[in-house]
């Protein structure tokens, strides 16, 4: 029992020992700790780079992070949502769900004319705090939601895939200028279009919808018709919210 006890109080002895078998010879404690000392006596212009440096600059706020960070929970799940127009009470509708906007379809512009869908697109917009977007499928050919009633147009848009065999990109082009153009006058300002698939099969869904193209003429069609779109749209909304 006694060398056990005389085991342990060597082991002892030599672990505290180890504290020290770093240290260089002849250096005590306090010289150990002169890099701390030393920090603590920067010149107070190092000291003042030193924050400038680790502290980022606050940018200003983008537009849409602004609008966003003024809106309420409410409005910002309203704004997810890009709704069916209802045929009734759509303005209304708006002012209670903060909705994102409206889709319209082929029964919104039938039996109706240009200055009343006007009318109702402006009400919609008035009765928003923050700006909609109205959407249409005016794709052209099979799909068309405005130009198949000749109150908005003589006939239906053709599609890009018969544009494209006639004359071209630039066909299309032209076709995208008075299309983008009649959807401004009315108030419509999201046109859910281009189609970009690509289809070769005339058996396919999206045949008759499609450029009809290989990839990198449809990129090509794509990137052109959106470039078009954008030079025609809004500069800018006139007011971010509208003040209640």
């Amino acid at each position: 029992m006694k060398h056990l006890t005389a085991i342990l109080l060597l082991l002892a002895l030599l672990l505290c020992g180890c504290s020290q078998i770093y240290l260089p010879q002849g250096a005590s404690s306090s010289e150990t700790s002169a890099p701390t000392a030393a920090r603590e006596t920067l010149p107070p212009e190092t000291e003042a780079v030193a924050t400038e440096a680790t502290v980022p600059e606050t940018q200003p706020l983008s537009l849409p992070e602004q609008l966003c960070a003024e809106m309420t929970l409410e409005e910002k799940i309203g704004q997810l949502f890009l709704a069916r127009c209802p045929d009734s009470d759509a303005a209304s509708e708006v002012e209670r769900y903060h909705l994102g906007g409206y889709i319209l379809f082929g029964r919104d512009f039938a039996d109706t004319s240009k200055a009343d869908v006007i009318a109702n697109i402006e009400s919609y917009q008035a009765a928003a705090e923050i700006p909609l977007l109205i959407a249409v499928d005016e794709e052209g050919g099979t799909v068309n939601r405005v130009s198949w009633y000749t109150e908005f147009r003589d006939e239906p848009f053709h599609s890009p895939r018969y544009l494209y065999q006639q004359g071209g990109l630039d066909a299309i082009l032209e076709n995208e200028a008075e299309k983008c153009s009649l959807l401004k006058e009315l108030g419509i300002n999201v046109n859910m279009a281009p189609v970009c698939d690509i289809s070769t099969d005339p058996d396919a869904f999206m045949y008759d919808r499609s450029l009809g193209e290989d990839p990198s003429t449809t990129a090509t069609f794509a990137a052109k018709v959106v470039e078009e779109m954008n030079g025609q749209r809004p500069q800018a909304f006139p007011r971010l919210r509208q003040q209640r």
